[in-house]
């Protein structure tokens, strides 16, 4: 759902596209878009040859007894030299202490609250092959929480983790965040790269924060009251293809793939 001013110029005859929300954003500032494709959300991630073995791991380390928050946050914009194009990137622009002072004052006061939370149980996940929580500045964030009180591993599949969690974080407009909301799961967007761009806000002022105070407020907020279930279809509206929750999103691309190269 952000603008997409880079191939406003460009001629294009598909564009695949979540859902409705195309005509909010895409659609002003691309008009030589021939057709929007509305494939519904999709979160693409490797599935693991050991996926039996993976779920089992998953439900012998999670605390069932608690509610579990599952973050899905990339957090090489504060990591220079991490195995990324945008690590590598920001190690180059910034101070590296900059950056390990940014790292703490947006995300140590919520760690150190979600020590304090003994009826909650916190999965870190990260996008697979990054290893972003073996640089030092994540090991050295990560010991504010009892081992205990969380699970790290970043092999488990968004999906499985979704359908466990009582409620999710991401950051911006990521893909795990409107796959969440489009199972019906609460998820906050937790903006702080981008504090005045926030399009989920529309829906409930309590999925977005912008720093800890909001995030652990609203997380509060969200775990005693929940969500309104409109909220949800109102989300599947605009970012699920026609609101149909099938999450045949890419049987819809392969046969899209198969009426363009026929004709």
């Amino acid at each position: 759902c952000a603008h997409d001013f880079g191939r406003a110029n460009m001629v294009v005859n598909y564009y695949l596209v979540h859902g409705n929300y195309y005509k909010k954003y895409f659609l002003p500032d691309n008009p030589d878009v021939d057709n929007y494709c509305l494939i519904g959300d999709i979160e693409i991630e490797a599935i693991l040859d050991n996926k039996e073995k993976q779920c089992k791991d998953l439900y012998i380390n999670i605390k069932r007894d608690k509610r579990i928050v599952t973050v899905f946050v990339v957090f090489t914009l504060f990591l220079p030299d991490a195995k990324s194009g945008l690590g590598n990137l920001m190690g180059g622009l910034f101070d590296r202490e900059d950056a390990r002072k940014a790292l703490e004052r947006l995300w140590r006061p919520f760690l150190e609250w979600a020590d304090s939370q003994d009826d909650l149980f916190f999965i870190f996940k990260g996008k697979t092959g990054l290893h972003q929580y073996e640089h030092p500045f994540m090991k050295k964030l990560l010991s504010v929480i009892s081992h205990e009180k969380y699970y790290q591993n970043d092999e488990f599949l968004v999906k499985d983790l979704i359908a466990i969690s009582d409620c999710t974080i991401s950051a911006g407009n990521s893909s795990t965040l409107y796959s969440a909301l489009c199972l019906g799961k609460p998820a906050i967007s937790y903006n702080f790269s981008m504090p005045g761009y926030s399009p989920v806000i529309e829906y409930d002022k309590h999925l977005v924060a912008t720093n800890p105070d909001e995030l652990i407020s609203n997380l509060t907020h969200i775990l005693k009251h929940g969500i309104s279930e409109s909220v949800f279809e109102k989300v599947r509206k605009d970012h699920y293809a026609e609101g149909n929750l099938d999450f045949k999103a890419a049987e819809r691309i392969k046969k899209l793939m198969k009426e363009i190269i026929s004709n």
